[in-house]
């Protein structure tokens, strides 16, 4: 039996099923519950939640391809409270890399994505970045779209990619009254430390490109990293300090 404590919370396209990123509090070795997906029903019905500590077994499997070598069999995961802000932060921090490419073990020299025919070591990663270098963005042809632009440790520049954080604001932006984008901005300027999630997608084509695409799974902003989750949701912020601490 191990403990996890929840990373990534990734919505699909279709909004049905969630990519679920756990990392173990002992070893802390990565690890994605996959075959099946939780559904995205199943995930807002129990109220999963970055953070979150659940208990049971997850294994790596042993025959998975590059660079998704963290997909893992599982059996019943059970809730076990949330994790204290400070407890977080630091399996963010020890999961650090320090730059995107020393992360996925691919030299990036432009392009946003691993072509099939490259070796990765890894599909997911955290790194950290100053707040003044990142930027969010309305994605010109789809108004409820958030782009994400940003400056890893290396100095290299990151642009426009998907955010697939299921917890942030994407889907409800051109929707909601409640906060801009502009807003968001500010929010991540005030903040002292930024912490990203960097994933890889499965193999998709787009035009002549063939690869695993680059994404970002989750923001975690401190001293207050679900403001802007809870300011869609209502008015009444919760902040992980009030939960476990382990």
């Amino acid at each position: 039996m191990g403990r996890y404590i929840i990373t990534d919370l990734t919505k699909f396209s279709n909004w049905k099923i969630v990519c679920v990123g756990l990392i173990d509090m002992d070893s802390r070795e990565c690890l994605r519950p996959y075959g099946p997906y939780p559904s995205s029903k199943w995930v807002d019905e129990v109220n999963l939640q970055p953070g979150d500590i659940l208990s049971g077994l997850a294994v790596r499997n042993s025959e998975t391809d590059s660079p998704h070598i963290e997909d893992s069999t599982y059996g019943r995961l059970d809730y076990k409270g949330t994790a204290k802000s400070h407890l977080f932060r630091q399996i963010l921090a020890d999961s650090l890399s320090s730059s995107v490419s020393d992360g996925f073990g691919y030299e990036f020299a432009g392009e946003k994505y691993i072509p099939v025919e490259k070796n990765a070591k890894c599909s997911l990663i955290t790194i950290k970045v100053n707040p003044r270098n990142l930027n969010i963005y309305q994605d010109e042809f789809k108004e409820s779209k958030l782009r994400i632009s940003f400056v890893d440790e290396s100095g290299h520049r990151y642009e426009q990619l998907s955010i697939t954080d299921r917890g942030f604001p994407n889907y409800n932006i051109a929707k909601s009254e409640k906060i801009t984008v502009s807003e968001i901005q500010k929010i991540i300027l005030s903040q002292k430390e930024i912490f990203l999630r960097v994933g890889v997608s499965r193999k998709y084509r787009s035009k002549w490109k063939n690869g695993y695409w680059l994404q970002v799974n989750g923001i975690y902003m401190f001293p207050e990293w679900k403001k802007i989750e809870n300011t869609i949701q209502n008015d009444n912020l919760v902040y992980i300090e009030d939960y476990y601490d382990g």
